[in-house]
């Protein structure tokens, strides 16, 4: 395959500004979950050009256009496993743990800046305590 010539850069990369217009354009139309899936094929072709004309995929051995399919495909399947995830984790009727509400007329007692700092003192003052009572009792 013969490389490409000046006017072939010229005509990707003003398809690259019509597309960059395009998507700057969508982001005005409210599609509703529409826009993102446009938006992301608007992505995927200048991408595509990107990769096929600066790049120079379309003038490499088969090899090389086979690793790149091969690693859009490995992309492709991670982002559609974490949109599953995603999916997913909220199912109704499911709790994370530690979310629990407190219970009815509980109220955190409002703590100071000096009482965070003792109350990290005490705790480590009872490590150390716990530690030597440890080491006392191997004596």
């Amino acid at each position: 395959m013969k490389p490409p010539t000046t006017r072939t850069f010229v005509f990707v990369w003003v398809a690259l500004m019509a597309l960059a217009l395009a998507s700057f354009l969508l982001s005005y139309v409210q599609l509703g979950t529409w826009s993102a899936v446009i938006a992301l094929g608007i992505g995927a072709m200048k991408a595509l050009l990107i990769a096929s004309f600066f790049m120079h995929l379309a003038q490499q051995p088969s090899i090389s256009r086979w690793s790149f399919a091969l690693g859009v495909a490995l992309a492709l399947l991670l982002f559609t496993m974490i949109g599953l995830d995603v999916l997913t984790r909220q199912a109704p009727g499911i709790q994370q743990p530690g979310l629990e509400l407190p219970a009815q007329g509980y109220r955190p007692r409002p703590r100071n800046r000096r009482a965070v700092w003792g109350d990290y003192f005490l705790h480590t003052l009872s490590c150390v305590c716990r530690h030597l009572d440890h080491i006392v009792a191997r004596v």
